[in-house]
């Protein structure tokens, strides 16, 4: 079903012209309200004449509308596969819905657009950071885990993100009324929402919601202290320093993998998938030190694990989304989701814990470390700083003989 309207939504784009937004609605401020049972969660998107713009605090994510037929319009997500049908109701409104065709079950959820008079922007230099230790899932002794909630206060306005130890929550916006805080995001394979009670030093009574799959509590303490485990100790090498796996060309070849590949480079490892938001991010900074250092024997190796689907259309997913990045190295097809899939593949680590998992190799071609997720643009300092050590790691390792 969702291959078929998939298909039908690509034809369409040959099918009929293509304008920057549908035509009956007017230009301006809108807002986004996903249904998800019984809340909204609400989302900014602007039109121009020239395109459509989903907004989520410090992030921009552009849209290419195309005018299908009559009122009805296909929006096709950038990078992540997903698209936004809609229904044009009158020149402020539209009926739709958000279709996720790499996922076989909880695969729509329904939305409305609204034009609205309220204008706002993105604006933090004027605001205050407060840091917490987050709790998800307290008390939920197979389920729980930590994060740092960072959070930045503009008045009723509040931005920010959740770290993990497998990366971070992206781009967080919303509201403080009273007591109350609600923040959410959108970006065209992640849809989240967060609301709870602030009271002083504390958040209470908080719930997580992840699209139509995920519903989970959470709560935090203030605590400008708040830390996490390394990323670089969750995930270990077990009974060598040398690896050997095997993965597809996008040629649908199987390529073997060993040392004889590594001696000589510097190769950085990237397990990852197209679905993923935070892989999407690594990559970006992959494609900067890639085309900063491959003069100097910098290797970079992705192996990607899809949603399912045939293989085909895995690799065409995954080559897809490196033309769009603009990425100048080959990538690989590992498997299918699941974390079970590359641990099967790259059985000399522990575990995979994680989509990104980072791991470097020396000229050697030994492993010298194994990075777990990746904190993006979303996560300000900490971000900044996650790539700086990165670089003056490669640069050590590239300049070892």
């Amino acid at each position: 079903m969702l291959n078929r309207l998939y298909l039908a939504a690509l034809f369409a784009l040959f099918a009929y012209s293509c304008h920057p937004t549908p035509t009956r609605l007017q230009l301006g401020s809108y807002q986004l309200l996903f249904q998800v049972n019984d809340v909204q969660i609400p989302i900014r998107l602007s039109i121009t004449d020239s395109t459509w713009t989903i907004h989520n605090a410090g992030e921009d994510i552009f849209l290419k509308p195309i005018f299908l037929q009559n009122d009805s319009f296909t929006v096709e997500m950038p990078l992540f596969h997903t698209l936004l049908c809609g229904t044009i109701i009158n020149d402020t409104t539209v009926q739709g819905l958000w279709v996720d065709h790499t996922r076989t079950t909880l695969n729509t959820i329904p939305y409305s657009l609204h034009k609205t008079s309220k204008i706002i922007d993105f604006n933090t230099t004027e605001s205050s950071t407060t840091t917490w230790d987050c709790t998800f899932s307290p008390g939920l002794e197979k389920d729980e885990s930590k994060a740092i909630g960072v959070f930045q206060h503009d008045g009723s306005r509040v931005y920010g993100t959740f770290l993990t130890e497998t990366g971070d929550f992206r781009y967080l916006e919303g509201d403080r009324h009273g007591d109350n805080i609600q923040l959410s995001c959108f970006d065209g394979t992640h849809l989240f929402h967060f609301d709870a009670i602030m009271r002083g030093d504390s958040i209470i009574n908080g719930t997580f919601l992840s699209g139509l799959s995920w519903k989970e509590p959470w709560n935090a303490a203030l605590d400008p202290t708040a830390t996490l485990q390394h990323p670089d100790s969750l995930t270990t090498m077990m009974d060598s320093k040398s690896l050997r796996f095997q993965a597809l060309n996008l040629n649908n070849e199987l390529v073997t993998f060993d040392s004889t590949d590594f001696l000589g480079h510097v190769t950085i490892i990237q397990i990852f998938g197209t679905w993923c938001p935070n892989c999407t991010d690594e990559s970006k900074f992959l494609r900067e030190i890639y085309a900063a250092y491959a003069k100097d024997h910098l290797q970079i190796i992705p192996v990607a694990y899809e949603r399912e689907a045939p293989v085909t259309e895995q690799l065409y997913r995954i080559q897809r989304q490196f033309n769009d990045l603009g990425l100048a190295y080959p990538p690989y097809l590992g498997g299918a989701s699941p974390k079970s899939n590359a641990q099967q593949t790259f059985n000399q680590l522990n575990h995979v814990m994680s989509y990104p998992t980072a791991i470097f190799v020396d000229k050697q071609a030994r492993v010298r470390k194994i990075h777990t997720g990746f904190y993006g643009p979303g996560t300000g300092q900490y971000h900044q700083h996650h790539k700086e050590k990165l670089l003056l790691f490669i640069e050590q390792l590239l300049h070892e003989s």
